[in-house]
C-alpha cells in the first residue's frame, strides 16, 4: 500500500514573496530628496524654502516608508538609503548643522517599513505554538493512524 502524504501548504511556511515593484518607493524617494530642494528654491519664496523643504522630505520618508513595507518586507537598507540620500541633499543644498537630521529621517523611513511591513516579519513565536501543541500528541495522532 502507498502512503500519501497530504501536501503542506508553503503559503504559511515560507516568508512572504517580495514585491518586484518595491524599487519604485526607493528611487522616488531618493530622486525627490535630490529634486525637491532644487523645485522648491525655484517656486517657494526664500522665507519659507527651508521648512517647506523640510516638511516634504518628512513626508516623502514617512510615505515611502509605509509604502516600500506595504510590498516589501521591511529591510534595514532603506532607511540607511534614505539617509544617504539626504546626506548628499544635505551637501547639495543645505548648511552643514543639519547632518544629524539624517538619523532622523533614517528613523523615520524605518519606522514606516516597520508600520506596514511588521507583518511580513517571520516571528519565531507562533512556530513554537504550534511545535509545542504537536509534542503533546500521541505518535499514532501524529501519523494518522487513529481509528484505522
Amino acid at each position: 500500500m502507498s502512503e500519501t502524504t497530504p501536501e503542506v501548504s508553503e503559503e504559511h511556511d515560507a516568508p512572504t514573496e517580495d514585491s518586484k515593484l518595491a524599487f519604485i518607493p526607493f528611487v522616488l524617494c531618493i530622486v525627490a530628496m535630490l529634486v525637491s530642494p532644487y523645485l522648491v528654491a525655484l517656486f517657494a519664496p526664500a522665507a519659507s524654502a527651508g521648512w517647506t523643504v523640510l516638511g516634504i522630505f518628512f513626508v516623502l520618508t514617512l510615505g515611502g516608508g509605509l509604502w516600500f513595507g506595504a510590498i516589501h518586507k521591511p529591510t534595514w537598507w532603506f532607511p540607511v538609503a534614505v539617509g544617504i540620500a539626504f546626506m548628499v541633499s544635505r551637501a547639495l543644498y543645505f548648511q552643514e548643522g543639519l547632518f544629524l537630521y539624517t538619523a532622523g529621517f533614517a528613523l523615520l523611513a524605518g519606522l514606516g517599513t516597520l508600520l506596514t511591513g511588521a507583518g511580513k516579519l517571520d516571528l519565531d513565536e507562533d512556530d513554537d505554538s504550534e511545535d509545542a501543541s504537536e509534542d503533546a500528541l500521541p505518535e499514532e495522532v501524529k501519523r494518522g493512524e487513529v481509528g484505522a
